[in-house]
């Protein structure tokens, strides 16, 4: 501790240029920051053991690379009382075997990837950070970032016990639409996924020429099934539909009739369900003339009412 000082009045002594000091603070501020974590990781498994009836193994080396460079430290493998092999400190700081990347830097690897691409990540976190990565890690650790996420979402879906403890809110109009759309498969040749999603929102908020949807929250998931099991659960914690009358659209496809969304919204004062304002208009330019005249007014009012749901699917 008492040299981090004077290396820092040396880096700035032996250069004339801002810029180059700078970049040599944060060389040694990273090497500072990896000795320390190291060794507080170190004295962290030496309490936690002493502290235990468990056996020792033996000790292995982890690299792990945060966004301040490459943590190396030894931790024990135990033996437990029930027989398995466990490492403490990794279980205990939430590291999962075989990532070589911190649940921080793969969290922020994975915001950037999700606007930009794998070798636009690689570059800019290998600028911005001490660690280095290449276009197809990133690929990695998004992926398993993505089955965290499924993981987390999944376990607190089964368990009531993982719900979060707030108040369902009550009021007296709430949203939920759902609709199906294709992506290409990375490397597969023309192969297509089919992804389904689900989201709900309070209102819609103008400003100016924008809509912008009041408290969206989206459930998408490859499995229909587990997507609408996911917003069936979101909106049991986040809502009371007591006295609430919830409005639905869809294209009335497979999957997405308006029985489905009876049966989500079960409990609601009301549940009016639309076609969404797409099909309605593809449905009604498709119609012969002579039915369009009949039905023109009856269709400029169904129009109207598909105007708030219309703004929750354009936002999709």
């Amino acid at each position: 501790m008492e040299q981090i000082v004077p290396d820092f009045l040396l880096c700035l002594k032996g250069t004339n240029s801002l810029a180059e000091a700078e970049k040599q603070f944060m060389i040694q501020a990273d090497h500072w920051l990896c000795d320390l974590v190291s060794t507080q990781l170190e004295s962290l498994d030496d309490e936690m053991f002493k502290a235990s009836d468990d056996q020792c193994l033996r000790k292995d080396q982890r690299n792990l690379q945060c966004v301040f460079g490459n943590v190396r430290f030894f931790r024990r493998l135990v033996n437990t009382a029930d027989g398995s092999h466990v490492y403490p400190l990794d279980a205990a700081m939430g590291l999962l075997p075989m990532r070589r990347y911190s649940p921080h830097l793969s969290q922020l690897i994975a915001q950037i990837a999700s606007t930009s691409t794998m070798r636009a990540t690689a570059n800019a976190v290998s600028t911005l950070t001490m660690a280095s990565i290449s276009f197809q890690a990133v690929d990695n650790v998004v992926r398993q970032v993505g089955q965290d996420i499924r993981d987390v979402r999944q376990a607190e879906t089964n368990n009531e016990d993982c719900w979060p403890d707030i108040k369902p809110k009550a009021l007296p109009e709430l949203f939920v639409e759902a609709d199906a759309y294709e992506v290409k498969q990375k490397g597969g040749k023309g192969k297509r996924l089919l992804v389904h999603r689900f989201q709900v929102y309070e209102g819609v908020m103008v400003n100016g020429k924008r809509h912008i949807l009041i408290n969206r929250h989206v459930n998408s998931n490859l499995s229909r099934h587990v997507a609408l099991k996911e917003m069936e659960v979101y909106l049991l914690q986040h809502y009371d539909m007591k006295h609430a009358t919830v409005f639905s659209g869809s294209d009335n496809g497979s999957g997405y009739e308006p029985e489905v969304f009876t049966d989500l919204t079960a409990g609601a004062a009301q549940h009016v369900h639309v076609l969404d304002r797409f099909h309605l208009n593809q449905r009604s330019n498709n119609a012969s003339p002579s039915l369009q005249t009949r039905s023109s007014f009856k269709i400029r009012c169904a129009k109207h009412c598909t105007g708030t749901i219309g703004k929750g699917l354009t936002s999709f």
